[in-house]
């Protein structure tokens, strides 16, 4: 798919993106894994005032339904400190869990921290086993 981020999601959700933040948020609240990470998506490339913290956290509700694509944002937003502090454990434990769901860069995402020790990296892998395990309870 081509084209910037905004226009696709304003191929999906049409010109009023205050009508679509609100229908999403609607589904999202509701447990609509995909309405949550495309809140997310808006939050971050299209709100004028973008809070991180509000992105992180509906790519987390996302994520924790196992949605791939928000468990690799959520592994950046670790990775760079966006909304959460920066953390390259949980960053590498959240791009594992991604790439155990399939996604097709995560392994990038993995790649881009494999400057951390044996023993970070380990542990990451430990927290990503131990999240899948508990059904995404214990992330």
């Amino acid at each position: 798919m081509s084209g910037s981020i905004k226009d696709i999601i304003k191929n999906q959700y049409g010109d009023d993106l205050a009508k679509a933040t609100n229908k999403l948020g609607n589904l999202a609240t509701g447990g609509n894994a995909d309405a949550q990470f495309n809140l997310g998506r808006i939050y971050e490339y299209c709100s004028e005032v973008k809070v991180d913290i509000i992105v992180t956290y509906w790519y987390r509700m996302a994520a924790k339904q196992g949605h791939a694509e928000a468990q690799y944002n959520l592994g950046w937003m670790y990775q760079f400190g966006k909304g959460v502090p920066q953390d390259n454990k949980k960053a590498h434990m959240w791009y594992n869990i991604a790439q155990s769901n399939d996604h097709n860069r995560a392994g990038e995402g993995i790649k881009s921290i494999s400057w951390l020790t044996t023993a970070d990296i380990s542990k990451a892998q430990d927290m990503a086993k131990r999240c899948l395990s508990s059904g995404y309870q214990n992330c």
